[in-house]
């Protein structure tokens, strides 16, 4: 965050806990964290996030999501920023909608705090007033304080040691998928460049075990990037990311030689768990 963002934070010590992907949920608040600075601009301001137990009814209203009555987690991100425009709300979580210019962004950060919380069952409320800055919460389904919280660690898959090429534009996103792929003892380098990432490859490919590419990038979309990987190694395992299955399906991917057609937002659990199947593959057929 620039300086001239303050950030407060009003945390209750005493809360319940979520059944959750913790790399999604920072996804979530980066992205909603991120949104709230730029909206203040180079002037700064104020950005709070508060975290606090609520219960809601039948009578709640959310500008995402469908939730049913219960107690519920309320993640609260406000800023003092520019507000957003009437006419805007409506279609903020849209894939690809966004008032941002290019380079600030690729207009999937509220649509992926959408499916996000959305996929947890939870839902996600606006406030705003042109000049007057945001609210945006996301509620998400308390679980039983008696369930121990280690046991979501515990269908983790597999840990690795192997070494991945990652390569995604959105150096947000590149960040929170190492930290994903470490937790689980992989060795990465991340790329927000396709060519550089595929001069990177062809300087060395031996030395990595798996490819993992973001479809929509600007120099080199990730087919042709998964291209011209199978063409300097025919055979190697290669995953393709997509946000919304953008000019391109799964069987075409297959027919390309691509492993595995991920659509975002994907899980630890997921990811890892198509890692480490499709690494071991290969190690049987190399044995």
């Amino acid at each position: 965050m620039p300086a001239t963002v303050e950030i407060q934070q009003r945390i209750e010590e005493e809360t319940g806990v979520i059944m959750a992907d913790p790399i999604q949920i920072y996804q979530a608040v980066m992205n909603l964290c991120t949104n709230a600075y730029q909206a203040m601009g180079t002037e700064g301001g104020v950005l709070e996030l508060t975290l606090d137990e609520v219960e809601i009814d039948a009578s709640f209203h959310a500008d995402a999501g469908c939730p049913v009555p219960g107690k519920y987690m309320r993640l609260s991100v406000s800023d003092t920023g520019s507000g957003i425009e009437p006419g805007v709300i409506s279609r903020i979580f849209e894939p690809f909608f966004s008032t941002k210019k290019p380079s600030e962004g690729t207009g999937l950060g509220l649509s992926t705090v959408h499916g996000i919380v959305t996929g947890y069952g939870g839902a996600v409320t606006v406030r705003s007033a042109v000049g007057e800055g945001s609210v945006f919460e996301i509620y998400l389904p308390q679980m039983a304080a008696e369930i121990p919280v280690e046991s979501a660690m515990e269908e983790l898959p597999g840990a690795g040691s192997e070494r991945i090429l990652f390569v995604d534009d959105d150096p947000d996103l590149s960040q929170m998928v190492g930290m994903m792929l470490h937790q689980l003892g992989y060795r990465v380098d991340a790329f927000t460049n396709s060519l550089a990432a595929f001069e990177a490859f062809c300087a060395n490919p031996d030395s990595y075990d798996l490819v993992i590419v973001d479809q929509i990038m600007p120099h080199l979309m990730g087919v042709e990037l998964a291209k011209r990987i199978l063409q300097t190694r025919p055979g190697f395992p290669v995953f393709l990311l997509t946000g919304y299955s953008e000019g391109i399906t799964p069987e075409q991917a297959r027919e390309l030689g691509i492993r595995e057609f991920i659509m975002k937002p994907f899980s630890t659990r997921e990811l890892g768990g198509l890692i480490r199947k499709t690494l071991d593959a290969v190690a049987a057929r190399r044995n």
